[in-house]
């Protein structure tokens, strides 16, 4: 029950600790959404308070109880909804009040379990109080108690939590990996090379994409609206960059969305003027991101990439969605409508 698809080296540490009894009191799982952090987390969750005699069994009431996120002793801290948060930042950070409340249930013996497990789904949102108040927590480790934070990189938590935890690293997983597991789900061969390849290495997103259709239908709006900016003026830009960028942390995570897919095509529009096309990512969509191409100078297209890149660690650092929007709207290559035309 360790293996979790393209982080066996990951899962094995993970296991040879827990079977050495030195597993670290908090680890850091950084990596690109949807990739496997919170997966691998409560699989860790699991092996601590399996009651199995292989943790973990993934069968015995408690394993269950986790893996359907309803066990006493382990709690995922999230953004607060609107109707939970009294504090207006709870519904964009974390904030001191959930960590304080953690420190009190960190502070009594497991409920029902042997280890008290805190995940933090995004632990770049901690805003600087919690961070200083989960600081101490972790200065100061208490028995039978786990902290698993998540997070897209290091560089997007502060690094006074990143030095006192145990960093491990989630990489992108190789597209013929992610094929193979939806081909084992049932998926036709065309459909499971298609997905394999637009999910970018997160299994996450191709299993969501295979459950609900709207993914799909989503990511193809997405494509042909960064299509359409790239041949329109700063005034339509700008109304785009103001409705991408949304509002709080939902916000920043649709940002963050758009970004990466943008990263995709706008690889692919390099691939295409280098006259690569047959490494193009989103390669249903060939004939339209071939022509966009031949709109662009490769010099604007390369730089372009750069700037996505950047604009993507800024909204993991935590900078105004709307800012970084804005920016990328400025930056991206002005397509010169005579030609267009012709």
């Amino acid at each position: 029950m360790w293996s979790i698809i393209g982080h066996e080296r990951v899962m094995s540490y993970l296991r040879r600790s827990l079977e050495k009894d030195a597993l670290s009191h908090a680890y850091l799982f950084t990596g690109p959404r949807q990739v496997g952090k919170m997966t691998a987390a409560l699989l860790l969750a699991q092996a601590v308070n399996c009651l199995g005699s292989d943790a973990p069994c993934g069968e015995c009431s408690s394993c269950l109880r986790i893996s359907a996120r309803n066990h006493p002793d382990v709690q995922v801290l999230r953004l607060l909804t609107a109707d939970e948060a009294e504090d207006k930042k709870a519904k964009s950070e974390l904030v001191v009040d959930q960590i304080r409340a953690l420190q009190h249930w960190a502070s009594l013996p497991p409920y029902e379990g042997r280890t008290r497990v805190f995940i933090f789904e995004q632990a770049e949102l901690l805003n600087e109080a919690a961070a200083n108040s989960l600081l101490k927590t972790l200065e100061e480790p208490l028995p039978k108690v786990l902290l698993i934070l998540l997070a897209p990189s290091p560089g997007a938590v502060p690094e006074t939590i990143v030095s006192r935890c145990q960093r491990l690293v989630f990489g992108r997983v190789p597209a013929e990996e992610i094929e193979e597991l939806l081909l084992s789900r049932g998926l036709s061969p065309d459909k499971a090379s298609l997905l394999s390849r637009l999910a970018d290495g997160a299994p996450g997103w191709a299993l969501a994409a295979l459950e609900q259709e709207e993914s799909l239908i989503q990511r193809a709006e997405r494509l042909e609206r960064l299509l359409g900016l790239i041949r329109q003026g700063y005034e339509e830009r700008f109304e785009a960059a103001e409705e991408l960028s949304g509002k709080g942390a939902q916000g920043r995570s649709e940002v963050a969305e758009v970004i990466c897919g943008w990263q995709g095509l706008w690889r692919d529009l390099l691939l295409s003027r280098l006259g690569c096309s047959e490494g193009i990512l989103n390669f249903d969509y060939q004939e339209k991101i071939v022509a966009v191409s031949r709109l662009l100078e490769l010099a604007h297209i390369r730089t372009f990439v750069d700037t996505i890149t950047e604009a993507r660690g800024w909204v993991e650092r935590n900078v105004s969605p709307r800012l970084a929007m804005e920016a990328l709207m400025l930056d991206m290559p002005l397509v010169d409508k005579v030609r267009v035309k012709g």
